[in-house]
């Protein structure tokens, strides 16, 4: 008799919710390895170029040897993380196709607490990807960043800066009681308009770790992508057409890479899933044509070597125009 195949386990939204401490835990102690074992390395190579007599060869061993068992604690756990990762959907239908990003940059991307039951334009500003700020101040006298103008809300907007935190023991270390944290909640008054970036005195209301795992991702898919390199190269060089400087023209394409990533990967998630969702901004409000959003699906095929993209702007009128006869194919067979 054959042996029976074992069937694929795949975890729910509510499990990878439960899972996402430890997920987080796992991220941060491969980061700590790698940050240890580069600063090992550049230290071997600072004794390299000094020379070395037959006292210091001797330490340069120990600590090429530190750097080997470094090395190999993180494939370990890279070991670790793919097990883990066989399991979630979205890491195996999207982010596993997507040249760029690898398994550590998955798990750090999916131990943020993403919530889908939010708008792609809460999650920008989760990740800090907003073109500029609010610096504002509560009533109390705190001050405190927003994405949006508060005296435009339909809502009234309270202060969101945290005032008493109570602690717990738990495992002999004692940790924030987050369920018993409070905050301000006094009504906002808005301030002035600024670049989004940390501003001296004001507390943040973006996430810095998805701020700068989005960073990385994005820097990643610019020097290794598929896709995302084309379109990164494309915005690089319509900014240094506008007479940009070279790093600012680079950040602003990052930026644009970033932007785009994390919409399709918050589309494919909500597809995945079976949760409806919103179109991006310029779609649903600014009532910009649809034929022009780049779909998740599209994406994955250009990655697999399906559709093959020489120039992007004749590539994005192909999509639109594709997307435009389809759509007009469907309303001739509605009306029959």
């Amino acid at each position: 008799m054959g042996r029976a195949k074992k069937t694929q386990k795949t975890l729910t939204l509510s499990q990878l919710k439960q899972k996402l401490f430890y997920y987080r835990a796992l991220a941060d102690t491969y980061e700590a390895i790698q940050k240890l074992r580069i600063a090992c390395s550049n230290r071997l190579t600072a004794i390299h170029k000094l020379g070395l007599d037959e006292e210091e060869k001797l330490r340069e061993r120990t600590l090429s040897s530190i750097v080997d068992e470094l090395l190999e604690q993180e494939k370990r756990i890279i070991k670790i993380v793919k097990e883990i990762l066989k399991e979630i959907p979205i890491y195996n239908e999207f982010l596993k196709k997507i040249k760029g990003i690898g398994p550590a940059l998955s798990l750090r991307l999916l131990s943020i607490n993403w919530d889908l039951n939010k708008k792609l334009s809460d999650w920008n500003a989760y990740a800090g990807l907003v073109p500029y700020v609010y610096k504002c101040k509560c009533q109390k006298g705190h001050k405190l960043l927003l994405p949006y103008n508060p005296e435009k809300r339909k809502e009234e907007i309270k202060c969101y800066v945290i005032t008493e935190r109570e602690k717990k023991k738990k495992g002999g270390s004692i940790i924030l009681d987050r369920e018993k944290m409070k905050r301000c909640g006094a009504p906002v008054r808005i301030g002035e308009i600024a670049p989004c970036r940390k501003h001296s005195g004001y507390k943040i209301f973006w996430n810095p770790k998805a701020k700068k795992t989005l960073w990385l991702i994005s820097t990643s898919l610019a020097k290794s992508g598929k896709f995302y390199k084309i379109f990164y190269e494309y915005w690089r060089e319509k900014y240094l057409k506008e007479k940009l400087s070279l790093p600012h023209a680079v950040a602003r394409a990052k930026r644009k890479v970033a932007k785009l990533f994390l919409a399709h990967f918050y589309e494919a998630w909500h597809e995945i899933e079976g949760m409806s969702y919103e179109l991006p901004y310029q779609f649903e409000y600014l009532k910009h044509s649809p034929d022009r959003l780049l779909d998740w699906k599209i994406i994955i095929k250009v990655e697999e070597g399906e559709i093959e993209i020489e120039d992007f702007e004749e590539f994005e009128k192909e999509v639109s125009e594709s997307k435009s006869e389809d759509k007009e194919k469907m309303e001739k067979v509605l009306k029959k």
